[in-house]
This record gives structure tokens, C-alpha cells and sequence, in this order.
């Protein structure tokens, strides 16, 4: 004979109550991330400003600088500008991707620079070693697994914290498109159609969070980068690294400044967007710092070169270039550099933005 075990009233009744709780505690956290997304779009998107308030008045150009205490001190930053006697308005950083805690965006010191008066630049790297899981740790063709959205979740988490800092930031994704120093460049095997699928795909998701705040920087390296152009509408500033190595490597030998820029301004010009000289340095090998530097700010102060809206200085007194070779890019130890450019500045434009800022286009 089978015995049909029966549950008692009281154990059915718990097991109800477990059921019930468990339902109810999924049905309030589904509730809380609707509300949460709600609030989200509905306020949170709509308290940034736009990022077009970041453009100058014509005639008018933003200072920058990067130094390797920024973003979290810029004392030296400020004694320098107050040197020049002009008013600072970027700083200038560098982040890696990955999952880690240095690699999310950085609110509290965006908050601090803005408090400060300054907007943030942030060259954002795509090392995709950088994370623990699902990591790429081949460079050959690593942009296609941005492009396929392998690493959404990441990307939008950064468009949310740029939102939720509610000021203006440009952010410098894949710079320096050509350079074989990085694992996203075209000699790593990232064709231009996959570097544009890939600069679309993580500008799209920063607009589809409503990070209207968030001004993109397209950085090429030489003219080929031209190939990976991604369209006007995907890019709001064109950035430019500017640097004379002069002779420190064999073979090498000293460029001015007028040279450089020519060379890197002609082929984007036909682009129609404001240019940001992104990164800004001289060696001492083969030539006079100072006198590049005062050659530097003639040249943007003759109105020959009406593109260029920004520039950041690279002051970086200890690097390490690509070969490994120790590079002195101190722009403030260049002897009497402060005060031969403080007269010159003003002249090329280096001033506060007013009210009347333009938008991005036209230009």
C-alpha cells in the first residue's frame, strides 16, 4: 500500500509565505530599477548642459595642460597660468580601459575641476588586457570586439557617470589612430571600417544614455588616418598631438612648430571641425625649447591658423617615449619660457570663453 505523505496546514503555509517572499523581493528590486531608470531619463538626462557651451568665441582659444599630478592636484598648473597671466580652462588626463576601480570614470575629480573653473579632457585608452574577464590580450584586430559590442555594459557605465557629473567633458577615445605604439591602431590590424564601426558604436551609446555633455575628440596620427574618418556627425572636435623630438633619436632632426602643425592640420581641415591641439611638446635635442615655444604662439597669434580653438600643453618632465628612451617634455623648465610667451598670449586668443559661445557647427 502507497502512503500519500499530506502537508500539514502550518508547513504549507510557510512554504507559502517563502514563496511570497521571494516574489515580493523581486517584484521591489524590478520596481526600484524602473523607478531608478525613470529618474534617470527623466531627470538626470535633462539637468547636463550641452556640450556646444565648451567652443570659444572666434578669435578667443582655450589653455590646457596635462602634468602627471592632474587630475588630482593642479597647484603647479595654477602657479604656471598665473605666470602667463591668462585664465586656465582644461585639464588634461589619461585613463585605461578595464574593470578594476582606476578604470571608471573619474566623478569626484571632475567635480573638483569644475568647482576650479576647469573642464576635463580624458584620453581614454582601449587596453583591452585590462580586464579581468573577457579580456583580449591579442592587439591584432581588437576594435572589431568593440564594434560588436562586447564591451557595452562598460562603455555605458561611463556614459552615465559623464551624465551624472552634469558638466561638459570631452573624451578622447582611440587617439593617435595610426600610432603602432597602440594596441587599437591600423598597424595592429584595425582596418579604418572597423575603427569607424568602433568610434560609432561607443559614441551611439553614449548618446543613447543621453550623455549630451560628453564633446568626442577624434585624434588621427597621419594623413592615412584620414581613411577612418568617421563623419561629421560622430565627431566634435578634431585633436592634434604636436611634438619635436628633435635629434634624440639617430637620424632625427629639430621641427618647429609651424612645420608640425601644417603637416597634421592640412589633411583634416576639409573636415570643418574645431581643432584641439590635444597634446603640446618640445625636447631640447637639437634646438632652443624657448624659442620654439615663442615661435609656437607667433604662429597661432598671426591668424593663420583659425581652426585651432584649444590647446594643452604636455608638461610632462619625466616620460618614457615608445623606444623606451627617458623624454623631458617639461614645458615651464624650458629657461624664460613663462616670460617670454606672457606678452604673446594674449595676442592668439588665450582667453576665458564668454556667454556668447558658438555651437559646434557650424564653425
Amino acid at each position: 500500500m502507497i502512503r500519500v505523505l499530506r502537508r500539514s496546514p502550518i508547513v504549507s503555509g510557510i512554504v507559502g509565505l517563502v514563496v511570497l517572499a521571494a516574489f515580493y523581493e523581486v517584484a521591489v528590486k524590478a520596481a526600484a530599477r524602473l523607478v531608478g531608470e525613470i529618474w534617470y531619463r527623466q531627470v538626470e538626462c535633462r539637468l547636463v548642459d550641452d556640450h556646444a557651451s565648451l567652443v570659444p568665441p572666434r578669435g578667443n582659444r582655450l589653455w590646457g595642460m596635462y602634468r602627471p599630478e592632474i587630475p588630482w592636484n593642479y597647484q603647479r598648473y595654477y602657479t604656471i597660468a598665473d605666470s602667463l597671466d591668462i585664465v586656465p580652462s582644461l585639464l588634461s588626463w589619461y585613463q585605461a580601459w578595464g574593470d578594476g576601480p582606476d578604470h571608471e570614470f573619474k566623478t569626484d575629480a571632475v567635480e573638483k575641476s569644475t568647482k576650479a573653473g576647469l573642464v576635463s579632457m580624458v584620453t581614454w585608452e582601449p587596453w583591452l588586457s585590462a580586464f579581468h574577464h573577457g579580456a583580449v590580450l591579442d592587439p591584432e584586430s581588437c576594435m572589431v570586439h568593440v564594434a560588436r559590442g562586447e564591451f557595452d555594459p562598460y562603455i555605458r557605465s561611463w556614459a552615465r557617470a559623464v551624465v551624472r557629473s552634469r558638466e561638459p567633458v570631452l573624451v578622447r577615445p582611440m587617439h593617435e589612430l595610426g600610432n603602432p605604439w597602440y594596441g587599437w591602431s591600423s598597424p595592429h590590424g584595425n582596418s579604418p571600417r572597423i575603427q569607424i564601426e568602433a568610434w560609432r558604436h561607443i559614441v551611439a551609446l553614449f548618446r543613447e544614455e543621453g550623455a549630451r555633455n560628453a564633446a568626442f575628440v577624434w585624434t588621427p596620427y597621419d594623413a592615412l588616418d584620414t581613411l577612418a574618418w568617421p563623419g561629421r556627425e560622430w565627431v566634435d572636435w578634431i585633436g592634434l598631438d604636436i611634438f619635436n623630438y628633435g635629434t634624440m633619436v639617430p637620424g632625427g632632426q629639430w621641427v618647429d612648430f609651424k612645420t608640425l602643425l601644417d603637416h597634421q592640420l592640412e589633411p583634416v581641415k576639409q573636415f570643418g571641425k574645431p581643432v584641439i591641439l590635444a597634446e603640446v611638446g618640445t625636447t631640447g635635442f637639437g634646438g632652443d625649447r624657448t624659442d620654439w615655444w615663442r615661435d609656437a604662439f607667433l604662429a597661432l597669434g598671426n591668424g593663420s591658423y583659425p581652426e585651432v580653438r584649444a590647446v594643452v600643453i604636455f608638461d610632462n618632465p619625466a616620460c618614457i617615449n615608445s623606444t623606451g628612451i627617458p623624454v623631458d617634455w617639461g614645458f615651464s623648465r624650458a629657461q624664460g619660457v613663462l616670460k617670454t610667451l606672457r606678452p604673446l598670449l594674449g595676442q592668439a586668443g588665450f582667453r576665458r570663453p564668454g556667454p556668447g559661445a558658438e555651437s559646434f557647427s557650424p564653425i
